[in-house]
C-alpha cells in the first residue's frame, strides 16, 4: 500500500516531537487500530537509582521532582543519554524484548498506527529519544519506525498530556475500533482504563480498549558512572537554587511563582551535599548470580526429608545483594589500599595492583573474583541459608583457617552476614547441613570492592 501524505495525518504532525522522514503506511480512513507504547521501563529498560548505593531517603530525593531544583533523576538527560549510547545491540539489555516484538508487529500492520508516548520533556529529551528510536529500528532490523514519537509538552502534567493526545487521535481517526496501551505504571494503567471506558461509553460505543501493565525490568548504571552523574546533577541543582536565592533578594515582595527555562518551579529548594561512607568491604554478587544461587539453594532444601521445602522459600528474607566480607570479623572495617593490593596479588592477571587497589578503596572500581560453593547450610532458627565457599582459582592453597568462609543468601534483616566462627557454631548446633557433591558444585563470580553509601544531606 502506498504511504499516505502528512495532510491525511495532520494530528501526528501536530503531536510528534521527532519529525520522522516517513509517512504512515495507511490513509486516515484505513486506520482501524492504534497501539500506544510507553518508553521508560516499558520498551526501553531505563536506569534507576541503584539501591545498593543510597539509603531510601536519598533515593526518594533523587527520583521525585520536588526535591532537586532541576527535577532530579528523570529530568536529567545525561543519565538517559549515557544509558542509550553505552548499550549497543538487540541483546544489550536495553530493550524489553517482549514489548519490542509487539512493537515490531504493530509497525508491520498497515492498518495500525504505532505511537511511542512518553512523559519525558520534549524540550530536554527529544534528541536522545530520537537517537534511541534510530537504534531501536537498527537493532531489530525494521524498515520503518514508529508513526509518531511524542514527548510531553511544557507546563502539562504527564496524565493530562497523554489523555489529551489520545483524545486527539481517537477524534481524528474516526474508523478506529481498537486501541491498545502498554505502560509499566499501574497508576497510569488504571487512569487509562477509566478514561477509555468513559470515552467508549460517551463517544464511541464500538471502541474496544485494551490497557496492558508491563512488568518492569530493572537496570543500573556502572556505580562509578552513576555517582559521577549524580554529583553533577546535585551540583547543577545547587547552582539553580543559588540563582533563585539571588533573584529573591532583589524581588522580596514577589510572591507569584514562575517557571525558568528548564521548566522547574522557582519554589523553595534546598542546597544539598552528597556525602559518602563505606557500607561494607566485600566480594559482592550481581543480580543474575544471586538469583541462580538462590534457585540452587532451594533445590538443596529438598534434600532434607524433615523440611517443607516448598513453603520455606516464601518465608525467607532473601538478601537482594549478598556478599562475602573482606574482613571475616567486621564487614565495615576500614580496608587499606595495601590490604586490597594483597588480595589482588593472588590474581596473576592483575598488572598494576596498587593503582587498582586505590580505585577499589575509593569505591570507583571493582575486580572480579571466582569462587566455588562447597557446603550448604540451612538454619531453621532465624531462617538462615547459605553456602560455604572457597576461591575457585586457589582452592589447594587455601589455609585451613579460611575454610569457614560463608556466603549468606538469606537471614534476619537485622544482620548482613555472620562471621565464619558464627556460621561454624550454627552449623554445629543444627543439622541441616551437608557437603556438596562435586557434580553439584558451582563456580560463580563476585566483584571485589569497598561499597559506599551515598546520602543527600540538606545544607539547611
Amino acid at each position: 500500500m502506498q504511504g499516505a501524505n502528512w495532510k491525511e495525518h495532520e494530528v501526528l504532525q501536530r503531536w510528534s516531537s521527532v519529525k520522522l522522514a516517513q509517512f504512515p503506511q495507511c490513509k486516515n480512513s484505513e486506520v482501524t487500530k492504534i497501539h500506544i507504547y510507553d518508553f521508560d521501563q516499558t520498551l526501553f529498560v531505563s536506569p534507576l537509582p541503584n539501591p545498593v548505593l543510597y539509603p531510601p531517603s536519598t533515593i526518594n530525593h533523587l527520583r521525585y521532582p520536588n526535591s532537586l531544583a532541576n527535577g532530579g533523576w528523570f529530568m536529567n538527560s545525561d543519565i538517559l543519554e549515557y544509558s542509550v549510547l553505552c548499550r549497543k545491540g538487540k541483546d544489550s539489555g536495553k530493550w524489553n524484548l517482549t514489548v519490542a516484538e509487539l512493537v515490531s508487529m504493530s509497525i508491520a500492520d498497515e492498518n495500525t498506527l504505532c505511537i511511542l508516548l512518553t512523559g519525558r520533556s520534549e524540550a530536554q529529551f527529544t534528541r536522545v529519544i530520537e537517537e534511541a528510536m534510530k537504534q531501536f529500528q537498527e537493532d531489530f532490523e525494521l524498515s520503518r519506525g514508529f508513526d509518531a514519537v511524542c514527548l510531553k509538552k511544557e507546563q502539562m502534567t504527564t496524565a493530562s498530556y497523554k489523555t489529551s493526545l489520545i483524545v486527539s487521535l481517537l477524534d481524528f481517526y474516526s474508523n478506529v475500533n481498537q486501541i491498545s496501551i502498554y505502560d509499566d505504571r499501574e497508576r497510569h494503567c488504571k487512569m487509562f482504563r477509566e478514561f477509555l471506558k468513559n470515552y467508549a461509553e460517551t463517544v464511541r460505543p464500538a471502541l474496544i480498549p485494551s490497557v496492558v501493565i508491563v512488568p518492569a525490568i530493572f537496570y543500573y548504571l556502572p556505580s562509578d558512572v552513576e555517582i559521577e552523574l549524580v554529583h553533577n546533577m546535585v551540583a547543577d541543582s545547587n547552582k539553580i537554587v543559588q540563582s533563585i536565592n539571588e533573584r529573591k533578594k532583589h524581588q522580596k515582595h514577589q510572591k507569584k511563582k514562575s517557571f525558568n527555562k528548564s521548566g522547574v518551579s522557582n519554589g523553595n529548594f534546598n542546597i544539598f551535599h552528597l556525602h559518602n561512607s563505606a557500607m561494607h568491604s566485600s566480594y559482592a554478587l550481581d543480580v543474575e548470580t544471586t538469583i541462580r544461587l538462590q534457585e540452587k539453594a532451594i533445590h538443596f532444601l529438598k534434600s532434607f526429608e524433615d523440611l517443607d521445602a516448598d513453603a520455606i522459600p516464601e518465608s525467607l528474607d532473601w538478601f537482594l545483594y549478598p556478599y562475602i566480607p573482606i574482613s571475616l570479623h567486621e564487614s565495615v572495617a576500614k580496608v587499606s589500599v595495601n590490604d586490597i593490593a594483597e588480595l589482588l596479588h593472588e590474581d596473576g592477571n592483575v598488572r598494576d595492583a596498587n593503582s587498582l587497589a586505590s580505585n577499589i578503596q575509593k569505591g570507583h572500581q571493582y575486580h572480579q573474583r571466582s569462587w566455588q560453593i562447597k557446603d550448604f547450610v540451612y538454619v531453621a532458627h532465624g531462617n538462615v541459608i547459605g553456602f560455604r565457599v572457597e576461591p575457585a582459582d586457589t582452592v589447594s592453597e587455601v589455609p585451613a583457617s579460611s575454610y569457614y568462609t560463608y556466603l549468606l543468601l538469606a537471614g534476619p534483616k537485622s544482620i548482613s552476614f555472620y562471621t565464619s566462627q558464627e556460621m561454624h557454631n550454627l552449623r554445629n548446633a543444627f543439622h541441616h547441613y551437608f557437603v556438596i557433591d562435586s557434580k553439584d558444585q558451582e563456580v560463580f563470580t563476585t566483584y571485589l570492592g569497598v561499597y559506599h553509601n551515598f546520602r543527600l544531606k540538606s545544607a539547611r
